[in-house]
This record gives C-alpha cells, structure tokens and sequence, in this order.
C-alpha cells in the first residue's frame, strides 16, 4: 500500500506545461526561525496573525503536533536537512567543527539526482562553516529583512533551467529577537504601554532598515536589556511585538507563495514550511530559546502537495522535526537512506505508530529530553532533572521529579535517552566525526553579535 501511495506522489510531481511537454519536480522548503506553532491562526491562535499562512494550510496537510530535535538554531536546522539527530551530526551553535563529510545533506542528495540548488537564508549559525552550503548551487546567507530577501528569490526564480528538477530553501529571522514589525503590522501592542520597549523598538527598527551598520551587533543587547525586571505589561508587550513580526513575515510568505505561483512551482512540487523551534514568554522564568520546555519545541509543519489538496487534512499523529527530511526524500519518489534516523510520514493519513521524540539543548548540547505517550524526561548534566505528564499539564508547571520513584515510566524515558546517546555513538562511528569547521567570517560574526548569540 505504502509504495503504491508513493508511486502516485510520484506521478504527481510530473506536471504537463501547456505545450505538452514534462515539467520538473519543484521543492520548496521555508523555514521560519522562532516561530512557535501555537501563534498561528491555524494552529487554534485567536489573533489572526497569519492570514496567508492559514489559506496555505486549506490546501495542504498540517501536522498537529510536531517536536523540534532542538531548541537553537544550528542543530535544529541541521537535523532538518540530514535526518539524523543532533547526538550524531554533533553540530551546535557553539560549535567549532562542521558536519561530518560522511553526512550527506538534502541538498547533496538532490543535487546528485540532477536538482539544481539554491539557498537563501538568514545568515546566523545557518552558514558554511559549519556545513549548511554543502550541496547547495547557489548559497546565499546573510541577516536582512525578509523584504529584501526575497526579491532576490524572485531574481533567481527567472533565472532557473526550465530543463532541471528545483530545490529551493528559505530561512528568514523575521520573527526572530529583536521584535521589530513594521508599524501596518504592529496590531496588537497597547498604544498606552509605557514600559522600556516603547522607546526601543522604533529606534532599533529604523537602525535595522538603514542597513547593516557597524551598530547591528548592540540591537539585541539593547533590547533586551533590564529583562530580568520586565514586568506583566512588558511582557504581554513582547508577544504582541512578536505576533506582529509574524503577522508581517505571512505577509511576506505571501509574497513567495505569489512568486512560486507565477513561475508554475506550485503546481511542480510540494512547498513545505516548518521552523526550527519556538520562544518563550516567561512561561518557565526565561524568554529567548535556551531550554526544552515546549513552547521552546513545538513548531509548525505544513506540507501542500502539488497543485494543492482539494480538502485540508490535519494530522494528530506525534512527529519529530526529524522525520522531515526522508518525508521530503519519499515526496520526491527518492529512497530514504537506511542511515537517516526520521521516518517518512507518508501516508499523510496517519496511524503511524508512536514513537520516542528526542530533542537537545544547551551549550554543547548538554541537556536531552524525550516526550513518548504524552510523558516527557529532560536531563541536565549537574542540573536537576524534569518529569512532566503532558496529559494533565500541557502547559509543563509541575515538576513530578520526586514522585519518579512511585511511578512506573520515568525509569523506561530514561532508559530511552540512554539508548539514544548509544545509537549516536554507533552512528557516528560508521558515518564518521564531525569535521573541521572553516573560520567564520567577520560578516558572520557580526550576524551573530546582531542575532545575540556572540558578545561583542
């Protein structure tokens, strides 16, 4: 059943242009940074914060319940474009090494099947000292405004070969710290919060929209400074600046929806948009992405098939992040490569059988977390561990870390996250250690410093 279901995904990427001649198979992947699948309109949000996103979503597959491997940026990204685990890739945002060459990418794969490549991301940890270039034709990286990003998209899309099968990859921080939307999509903050952000914000957007200036790398210094005091308003303040940089990026996603439409893409291939991980609020006493509670984990996947669906289907199965790249691999009619760890999702229609989701976190990747049945173990090196029953609290306020002993699964989650740093350890073996990284760039650096991940 499963591979006559994937024989007519197959046949469904070969489209007929209008002079009866065959079209090549079109890919495109959009990774948002930072977006948190619970801020969607079509994940249940009530502001309508992604009208683009939503009307997407009625022609497509959504996926209800997907768990990053990761809650930073590198080792997310990475999982996504090589289907094996951070545990294995070993590649972080601290990082002094890069992908391993026996670990092939999504792009390498295609790229040797005849696709032409291209990339346009944001720049940050999304770079080629760590691996994230290889495969790709075109590998263009740099911290902007999505605006800007994606009228060179449009550039490259007149240029493609008509001849070739496509991938094309888009990753934007658009919704990434510091919140700077535009005033037409700034819809939610109180015109009467007083707080420290009302005089930033404008500052550091106008600052951003000159350009890359020398004073890039201060934006997220300042803007996050005197966090630790930040009271209720300025809080409720962040996330209406979030939702507005998320209203203002589906606008953009529009934009790239339209483009990919007039060059017959979406017709081609299925156009695939997920994120890296998620942001908290305060929900645990921290804001950023540095841990492993879910709202740090829980992304959006959205998979429109060629063409579209003619009815939306939703899916409630739990899937990892992991998953996506053999997913994209079967899609495309490609064999999965039995060394990818992620399992394809096809059939859409679910009834896969559950299985552990494992993430990552920290610096050098030091804390783990495995969520099965609803249960979810996060371990910490010197840290204290977390036990939570998903079930009755979604929302992960009670640590039942001390109740372990009387209960009869934490023992089994712990013993999954062993066996999980011992099959990376075997992987890795036959796939090989991670390389050298090149030296970063003082380009690179400095989109760092401005994304707040490295001191000035």
């Amino acid at each position: 059943m499963k591979r006559r279901l994937a024989a007519l995904v197959l046949a469904s990427l070969v489209v007929l242009c209008g002079c009866g001649r065959e079209r090549p198979a079109r890919l495109v992947l959009l990774s948002i940074d930072t977006l948190r699948a619970d801020h969607l309109g079509c994940y249940g949000y009530a502001r309508d914060t992604t009208p683009r996103l939503d009307a997407l979503a009625q022609q497509a597959v959504l996926f209800e319940s997907v768990q990053s491997t990761a809650s930073s940026t590198a080792p997310s990204h990475m999982t996504i474009m090589t289907g094996v685990l951070p545990a294995v890739h070993g590649i972080r945002n601290e990082a002094d090494h890069g992908l391993a060459p026996g670990i092939a990418t999504l792009a390498e794969r295609l790229h040797e099947r005849g696709f032409a490549t291209a990339a346009f991301a944001g720049g940050g940890y999304v770079n080629e000292a760590l691996g994230f270039a290889r495969g790709f034709d075109v590998f263009d990286s740099r911290l902007e405004p999505f605006e800007t990003k994606l009228a060179r998209i449009a550039e490259w899309l007149d240029d493609v070969d008509d001849e070739r099968p496509a991938f094309l990859f888009v990753h934007t921080y658009a919704v990434h710290a510091p919140y700077l939307p535009a005033p037409e999509h700034d819809l939610w903050s109180d015109p009467d919060y007083a707080g420290p952000l009302r005089e930033r914000v404008p500052l550091l957007r106008a600052r951003f929209l000159e350009g890359l200036g020398d004073d890039l790398g201060a934006q997220a210094e300042v803007f996050w400074e005197g966090s630790h005091d930040f009271d209720a308003a300025d809080v409720a303040h962040l996330v209406d600046l979030y939702d507005g940089a998320i209203h203002q990026t589906d606008a953009g996603v529009g934009v790239l929806l339209d483009a990919l439409g007039s060059h017959g893409w979406l017709d081609a291939g299925p156009f695939v948009l997920t994120s890296d991980h998620g942001e908290a609020f305060g929900e645990h006493g921290t804001f950023n992405h540095r841990q492993l509670h879910q709202e740090e984990l829980s992304v959006p996947l959205i998979v429109r098939p060629p063409g579209g669906r003619p009815t939306p289907l939703r899916v409630r199965d739990p899937v990892s992040s992991l998953d996506l790249a053999p997913t994209l691999l079967e899609l495309l009619g490609l064999p999965v490569p039995p060394e990818m760890q992620g399992r394809s999702l096809l059939p859409f229609e679910g009834g896969h059988p559950a299985r552990p989701r494992l993430s990552s976190g920290g610096e050098e990747l030091r804390m783990d977390a495995v969520l099965l049945d609803g249960r979810k173990l996060v371990t910490r090196r010197r840290i204290p561990r977390q036990l939570y029953d998903l079930r009755d609290d979604p929302g992960e306020a009670s640590n039942l870390i001390d109740l372990s002993s009387t209960l009869d699964w934490p023992a089994r989650l712990d013993a999954l996250i062993e066996a999980m740093h011992a099959d990376a350890d075997t992987l890795r073996g036959e796939l090989g250690e991670p390389g050298a990284a090149g030296a970063l760039s003082d380009e690179q650096r400095r989109q760092l410093e401005a994304l707040g991940y490295v001191q000035r």
